[in-house]
């Protein structure tokens, strides 16, 4: 019998990457993404997502949809998800000409007397105004955002994955405005 090489999750990991793990379902289902378009980064690759973030480690849900689906470009599911935004590990590294999201994140929050510490964690840029990032530490934390005509960070969602929830909803009404979208409830 082989040993365990990972400590066992704790409820409230497994809770949050099952969640991302519906939602992304859901994603699959209501915006005709196809299996290929899921595009799977290595536990490798993310580390070195996480290292360009500076950080010790990724919240549990944050990880998981990278794990999942953190590779980007044409066709991929963060593009039907996220359009031109900045979300994957690619962003987050940097490379081809982009500075990695924590640079740009930094600049913004710079111009509002803000810094990013070592748990910040940047998940979306859009343009060069609107960051969003999250506080490691809990497997599903608030995500908070520096946004125009803010000089403050706002508190954009309670959750990780209410976060993913609303971008998925957005992402399906851009391409269906009328459908009604179920998402199921959060797993006990």
């Amino acid at each position: 019998m082989s040993e365990r090489t990972t400590p066992p999750m704790r409820p409230s990991e497994e809770r949050a990457r099952g969640r991302v793990v519906d939602l992304l379902d859901v994603a699959a289902t209501e915006l005709g993404i196809d299996a290929t378009s899921f595009r799977a980064c290595s536990p490798e690759l993310v580390a070195a997502a996480c290292r360009a973030q500076g950080v010790p480690a990724l919240a549990a849900a944050h990880e998981e949809l990278l794990l999942r689906a953190g590779g980007s470009g044409a066709g991929s599911a963060l593009i039907v998800i996220f359009g031109t935004d900045s979300v994957g590990v690619d962003a987050m590294i940097g490379g081809l000409g982009l500075a990695p999201m924590r640079t740009t994140a930094l600049d913004r929050a710079e111009r509002s007397g803000y810094g990013l510490d070592e748990f910040d964690v940047v998940i979306r840029v859009r343009g060069r105004d609107d960051v969003e990032y999250v506080v490691a530490g809990s497997p599903d934390p608030p995500v908070w955002a520096f946004l125009p005509g803010h000089d403050d960070p706002v508190l954009r969602h309670p959750s990780f994955t209410e976060w993913l929830e609303f971008r998925i909803l957005r992402a399906v009404k851009r391409r269906y405005p009328l459908r009604s979208v179920r998402f199921p409830p959060p797993r006990a």
